[in-house]
Formats: C-alpha cells, sequence, structure tokens
C-alpha cells in the first residue's frame, strides 16, 4: 500500500469513528436524557474519545481472511471502535518493532 493511500485509510475510518463518537453523544444527550459529561457517562465519553484517533490503527491491525470479509468488516466496526484502544496496547505488547 502506497503512502497516500495509507493516509486516505486512515483518514477515512478517523471519519467513520467520528460518526461513531457522534452517534453515541447524540443518543446519550437525546434519548438517555443524560449529560455526557457529567459523571457516570464521562468515563465511557473520555474512552470513546481516547479510542477516536487509535481507531484506523486497530483496523489496519485486523485481517479478515473470509470470503465475505468485507460484509464482515462492516458489521463489526463499531466492536473494533470501542475495542480500538486494547487491540493497541495487545498490539504494542506483542511486537516489539511496533510502528503506526
Amino acid at each position: 500500500m502506497k503512502k497516500y493511500e495509507k493516509i486516505l485509510f486512515r483518514a477515512f475510518y478517523l471519519f467513520i469513528g467520528s460518526l461513531f463518537f457522534i452517534g453515541y453523544w447524540y443518543f446519550v444527550e437525546e434519548y438517555m436524557s443524560y449529560s455526557a459529561i457529567k459523571f457516570p457517562m464521562i468515563v465511557l465519553t473520555t474512552y470513546l474519545f481516547v479510542s477516536l484517533p487509535i481507531f484506523p490503527f486497530s483496523v489496519d491491525r485486523m485481517e479478515f481472511k473470509d470470503d465475505y470479509g468485507i460484509r464482515i468488516h462492516r458489521i463489526i466496526l463499531p466492536v473494533l471502535y470501542i475495542l480500538s484502544p486494547v487491540i493497541l496496547i495487545y498490539d504494542i505488547l506483542k511486537n516489539k518493532n511496533w510502528r503506526c
């Protein structure tokens, strides 16, 4: 993958992650009638905010070897968004020569 393709790939998934974060914020504020910046929700809000820039790297690290990989990939994107800090920490601990 060329360098500009990698940058576009990460920018696209950063945009997708932003949509997930905005969707979470809207859901919490409008449907649950909680404030996303007050105590019970600030923990989850902070975690998802930290997940936002890490999300493109975790998608880049995942491998999909199924024939329906694209379809499966799109289904599990919200799960990858939520687990992206865990995936990054695991990848750093697993590979001593880790780079972005």
